[in-house]
């Protein structure tokens, strides 16, 4: 990255594997891509701060080291603080005529286990985080999913984070979808059809039927795993749909029913419906299995 990178100390995996668990600090790393962000990271924005950022270190340089950890494990970099600082480098290298930037960088290696320097650092990521007000409710579940994946209970994330447990296990029922449904509900949400409580409950109940397949969805037969997933995914479509529909003009009757039916309780009752159509009919179609669980709860109601 740098002109002068052979004078320097820069990052390499093999030193970090060499040295062992601790922390070290790099003065520049060869490529960007040795980097990975961490799941909790977010695409940047070219908000005003963002881009006082960039003209920052297009004129000083990077003043504020990255900090990252490296994995013994699985030889794996990724960054825990300073996302904003690494895409900022990295968009200002692609401008014509960019000149070489160096990018500091404080790696702790550990040895894919638990580690307390590397959760002290995970921690202060995920908080700060959190403390942004445009976050989805799907990277607060990667938020409190990677504390999660550190081995903290459900408990110790809610009070490291000052979170209520069942803020904390609710929003975790959200890692039962796949990548697929996770980009389609904020893309909803975004648009305001879907909101975290249905969401969660939809979640909740994947959750409970994939465990009677296995501890994980690892366990899980891929056939079965993507059925359940599949069907979690209509209901949120259907759920989408009928808000849709509560924009377009209709009697104030049919609206308010409508209403009713987007109530949490009757949607849980729907997935439920859908969990026990699964059982009782085998191969049939979740739009058909979707299709029948909400004429039990609507049987009156036709658009």
């Amino acid at each position: 990255m740098s002109e002068s990178s052979t004078k320097i100390r820069i990052y390499n995996p093999n030193v970090c594997k060499e040295w062992g668990i601790g922390t070290y600090y790099f003065e520049d790393v060869f490529e960007l891509d040795q980097l990975v962000s961490g799941p909790w990271s977010r695409g940047m924005g070219h908000d005003e701060a963002y881009e006082t950022l960039k003209e920052s270190i297009r004129e000083c340089g990077v003043k504020v080291p990255l900090q990252a950890s490296f994995s013994l494990k699985d030889e794996a970099l990724t960054i825990t603080s300073g996302h904003r600082r690494y895409h900022a480098v990295k968009d200002l290298l692609k401008e014509e005529g960019a000149k070489p930037i160096r990018l500091p960088l404080v790696v702790t290696v550990y040895d894919g286990h638990i580690d307390s320097e590397v959760l002290s650092q995970t921690l202060t990521a995920v908080v700060s985080n959190l403390m942004r007000k445009d976050l989805t409710q799907v990277e607060k579940m990667r938020c409190f999913k990677l504390l999660a994946d550190q081995g903290l209970s459900k408990k110790d994330i809610a009070r490291a984070l000052g979170k209520d447990r069942k803020t904390v296990e609710r929003s975790l029922h959200l890692g039962a979808f796949d990548e697929p449904t996770l980009e389609y509900i904020e893309e909803k949400e975004q648009e305001g059809l879907l909101k975290a409580r249905h969401v969660e409950i939809v979640g909740q109940k994947l959750n409970e039927s994939l465990k009677k397949y296995g501890e994980n969805d690892k366990e899980v037969e891929p056939e079965k795993l993507g059925q359940l997933r599949s069907a979690a995914k209509k209901v949120l479509e259907e759920h989408v749909r009928r808000r849709e529909e509560l924009k377009k003009p209709k009697s104030p009757e049919l609206k308010e029913a409508l209403k009713d039916l987007l109530e949490p309780d009757l949607l849980s009752k729907v997935v439920s419906i859908i969990a026990e159509l699964d059982q009782r009919k085998g191969k049939a179609s979740e739009t058909a299995l979707v299709t029948e669980a909400f004429q039990e709860v609507e049987p009156n109601i036709a658009l």
